[in-house]
Order: C-alpha cells, then structure tokens, then sequence
C-alpha cells in the first residue's frame, strides 16, 4: 500500500521515502489513481495529466477521480462535470452552481450542487442526472458508504457555520447529525460512521450516532481524507501537512504547499 500526494513539488509517491513520480506537471493541486492508472490537476496552469498525456483544462478543478480509464473532473469555474479521455472532454453536464465536490461510487458519482442547495447522483458513463435532492445551505463536500450520504452544508448565518448532514439517498431524507462552527473542510464516510473535517478541528462520528468518539485539534482546515484499514491520510493545505493518524497517534509525513493525498493500490 502507497501513497501519492499532490503538492508544490509535483506529484510524489511514498513506499517509506517520498519520490517523484515522473511527470510533467512541476506542481498539482489533485490526484487519482486507479488499477496503476495515475492522473494529476495543476490548477494554477490549468493542466490535467493523464493516460500519459498532458491537457490544458479549467483551473477550477475541485475534484479528479478515475473510472475505468476515463478521468471525471468537477470545475467550479463552468459549473460542470465533465469525463475525459486521453484526447479530451467526451462529455459534459452542468452540476450546480460553484460545486465543490464530487465522490465516485461504483457506476455513479455524487455531486455537491453549492450555491443551488443540491446534492446530484449521475450515472457512469453518460452522466445522465438519476437522483436530485435538496438540501439546507451551499451543500460542499459528499462521501457515500452503502446507500447513506455525508454531507456537509455551507449555512452563512447568523454566523458561518457547516451542518453535517446524512442522506438516506433511497428515501432522500435527511438528518443533520451537528453543527460545526466555521467552513466545511472534508468527510470522509466508512462503515463505522464518518471522518469530518470543519474549521481547525477533525472528528470522527459513530454510524447512525449524533456524537464524536475521536477528536483531533491543532488543524488549519483539512481538505482531503483518504483511509485504507486502520490508517487515516490527512491534507491540510491551511497548515501545510500531509499526515497520517493511527492508532490515537499522528504523524507528520510531509511540509509544504500540499494539495490532495491518496492512499494507492
């Protein structure tokens, strides 16, 4: 099991040193990995590589993922969903108002509406829209276990706070499970319950339970979590680390302009 990070030092693989993986893109900002297949978003030139080929693209990319060759990007710039090929965009469709995340799940991805309060399941490979649902405030991050949803909503008043949402997406109910002070940061959904990242705080939260049974403080604002067994990968591009929780410990793997880290096959 490996890791790839995304950071100002370009794309960096780590099987007990970091190394770089060679790639044209000097810095990114994303990363995917599927069955060896690597991809990687430099938002700041606006270049997407992948299936070894380098790609101009929006610089608002929010999220990258891999699916069976092709790579799916969310811009917040054209408010779109767009899957790729090696020679480019094969199709697209309008996925909200300044979406902010997406999260693949088998033949579908899951889409954070923002600003239009909506949280979208389109089906793989024709992104055709199957489930639409709305939700309180800017709906910002998304990740599914099973047939729940964790969400968290943007809410500007009376002052800036995230609700944490989880979505039946059978019944298209919802509970909010809690009220975190400050922007949404990331969640991550597992089948003990879910890994929620807000303003400075990370917490993890019981399945079916309104609580916290972990608490870690001492963060900027974490903005991608990735886990495999009992090991947490962690991303605060505030604070400038990529780290690892295990076991009630964290530790600091890497320093510096960080984007977003993975754990690999």
């Amino acid at each position: 099991m490996g890791i790839l990070l995304a950071c100002g030092d370009g794309l960096l693989s780590w099987r007990g040193s970091w190394r770089r993986v060679p790639c044209p893109i000097l810095r990114a900002d994303l990363a995917a990995e599927h069955a060896g297949q690597v991809a990687a978003v430099d938002n700041l030139a606006g270049l997407l590589w992948h299936d070894g080929e380098l790609q101009p693209c929006d610089r608002s990319i929010e999220a990258l993922r891999l699916w069976q060759g092709f790579a799916l990007l969310l811009s917040s710039d054209t408010d779109c969903l767009s899957l790729w090929d090696a020679h480019g965009p094969v199709r697209t469709v309008r996925a909200g108002i300044y979406p902010q995340d997406m999260h693949l799940v088998g033949d579908h991805a899951a889409v954070c509406g923002g600003l239009d309060g909506m949280l979208r399941l389109y089906s793989l490979p024709g992104l055709e829209l199957v489930l639409e649902t709305e939700l309180p405030g800017m709906p910002e991050r998304v990740s599914i276990h099973g047939d729940q949803a964790y969400v968290l909503s943007l809410l500007p008043e009376p002052e800036v706070h995230t609700a944490v949402l989880r979505v039946d997406l059978r019944s298209r109910s919802y509970v909010r499970l809690m009220e975190l002070p400050g922007l949404p940061g990331a969640v991550l959904a597992e089948g003990s319950g879910a890994w929620i990242a807000g303003s400075e705080t990370l917490l993890h939260s019981p399945d079916r339970l309104c609580e916290a049974d972990c608490l870690i403080d001492g963060f900027g604002l974490v903005r991608h979590l990735s886990a495999v067994r009992d090991r947490l990968l962690i991303t605060d591009p505030v604070a400038g680390i990529c780290a690892m929780y295990r076991r009630g410990a964290l530790s600091v793997l890497y320093r510096g302009e960080v984007g977003q880290a993975i754990f690999t096959t």
